[in-house]
């Protein structure tokens, strides 16, 4: 019990040890004579606490602490690995308030002014507006999956991607204008959309090797986090608008992995595609792990997770982002079938036509 409450005891002398035993006063027990000495140290806890001098930095996945993710020595070793002011890192202490990597800082001495049993109360934003943002992908490949097709033969993929948003016509125009320059930005090789664009819709080529049904119906997801993305950059600092998106796939393979959100933001925290793939147990040719892992870290991002000190990519607190089936999005009768059947089409018309660009055939 003695060496429990004192393991400082483990390492002195016997010599220091025998002394310290013979000392203790009479009337006093020797399991409280032996306790460590509070000599000195209310000073230097006074001196730590007023200036961070020296000061261990705790930084955390939440507000109450219960997830640390790393201890720095000091302030100036906080400073040196985030890339930030000494006085930064002091500020991010004193009002426990998430930085610029999504982290929370506080001083090893100091106690979480945020409860544990809630950890996000003061965190959690009040949105005035909300912006519902519906897109359906879909992917595709050229010459098609059949009995008439040889095994081995050189396939092109592409995909589809639409975009829906609510609001009044000025609020839609203006956001087709911005999601459709996002959109240009993230894919190399685009097909013309038709007479009648109006910037919803993305046509695009597989840019990936090996192309399938699944692989580019599973890409077309990720593209569209990917144009996500790229769009509110320029609105991560908007605190007033909330951004609810929807996004539908007809891949009932990538619908496999992608229809639990929690599921998918605990594979979205692994940094590495390793991390996910030992969390997952099956090799990476089966889940596709190439579009998966970033597709995952993507949805990590855009709904608010805090992302490890190595990832540059900065979390976005306005988004909520989640996968549903493009079933679940349209109508159940001839026109929402015709829809998605469409969307399939245009998805492979991309396929085709980068199949006959790569023959001379264009």
């Amino acid at each position: 019990a003695i060496l429990r409450k004192n393991p400082a005891l483990m390492v002195i002398s016997n010599a220091v040890l025998e002394d310290r035993i013979q000392r203790c006063p009479q009337n006093m027990d020797i399991s409280t004579w032996l306790l460590p000495s509070t000599k000195g140290r209310r000073k230097i806890v006074q001196q730590s606490g007023a200036k961070l001098i020296g000061e261990p930095i705790l930084a955390s996945l939440d507000a109450s602490f219960d997830s640390l993710v790393k201890i720095y020595p000091s302030i100036a070793s906080a400073a040196k690995e985030l890339s930030i002011p000494e006085s930064v890192v002091c500020e991010a202490c004193r009002n426990r308030k998430p930085g610029r990597n999504g982290y929370y800082l506080a001083s090893l001495t100091e106690t979480p002014l945020v409860s544990p049993q809630d950890p996000l109360k003061a965190t959690i934003p009040s949105y005035k507006k909300t912006m519902s943002i519906s897109i359906f992908c879909s992917g595709g490949i050229y010459p098609s999956d059949n009995t008439d097709v040889a095994r081995g033969q050189s396939r092109t993929g592409g995909l589809a991607i639409q975009v829906f948003a609510d609001g009044s016509s000025a609020e839609k125009s203006q956001f087709l204008q911005e999601f459709s320059s996002a959109a240009n930005s993230c894919f190399g090789i685009r097909i013309p959309a038709g007479k009648n664009d109006d910037g919803s819709m993305l046509i695009a080529v597989f840019p990936l090797v090996n192309p399938s049904t699944r692989r580019c119906g599973l890409f077309a997801c990720s593209g569209a986090l990917k144009i996500l993305e790229a769009f509110l950059k320029s609105k991560r600092n908007e605190k007033d608008t909330l951004y609810d998106v929807k996004v539908y796939t007809d891949s009932n393979y990538s619908w496999k992995f992608l229809n639990s959100k929690e599921k998918l933001i605990e594979l979205g925290s692994h940094f590495t595609f390793h991390e996910m793939l030992s969390r997952l147990n099956v090799p990476g040719y089966s889940v596709n792990i190439d579009i998966l892992h970033p597709l995952a870290r993507s949805f990590g991002r855009l709904n608010g997770r805090v992302q490890p000190l190595e990832s540059a990519p900065w979390t976005f607190y306005n988004a909520n982002v989640q996968f549903l089936h493009s079933m679940d999005g349209v109508p159940l009768n001839d026109g929402g079938l015709r829809y998605v059947k469409r969307l399939k089409r245009q998805a492979k018309s991309a396929a085709m036509w980068q199949f006959k660009r790569e023959r001379n055939l264009v």
